[in-house]
């Protein structure tokens, strides 16, 4: 339907959605690309808020991980064993400590030493699988 106004001919366009029905007037269509542009943005900023989240969530999983296990050995460390001491009603422990070890880090080198302690790491996993925790207390001390 054709409206006047200052001897123009504007022209009402309807929109019709699900809901309800909203007019427009002619003049109205110069603010499209601004609905868009806000319209894009907000679908852009929901987007970056659920990866933001998602990656939070990722990064604070992962720094839990770390904060629990040993990076060297990949065995459970002293803040895991305090944390499951705490839950445990009850254990049984027994403590592994490489004799003469800081005489096989002095002599061949910690690198030398670092590899003796993974291999030994990887010994105790491989033995007791999921049977029990196996945690690296420090140095070359495991429980």
């Amino acid at each position: 339907m054709p409206l006047l106004e200052k001897n123009l001919v504007l022209y009402e366009i309807f929109i019709w959605d699900s809901f309800k029905r909203h007019g427009f007037l002619v003049g109205d269509i110069k603010m499209i690309p601004y609905m868009v542009a806000f319209g894009v943005a907000y679908v852009i900023i929901f987007t970056l808020m659920s990866v933001l989240y998602l990656s939070s969530k990722q990064v604070t999983d992962r720094l839990y991980h770390l904060y629990r296990q040993d990076e060297l050995t990949k065995l459970y460390n002293r803040h895991a064993l305090d944390e499951d001491l705490k839950d445990c009603q009850y254990s049984i422990a027994a403590m592994f400590d490489i004799d003469h070890f800081k005489h096989v880090n002095d002599t061949f080198s910690h690198k030398a030493g670092d590899i003796i302690l993974t291999q030994f790491a990887d010994i105790l996993k491989r033995r007791y699988r999921d049977e029990v925790r196996v945690y690296r207390w420090g140095g070359e001390e495991f429980l």
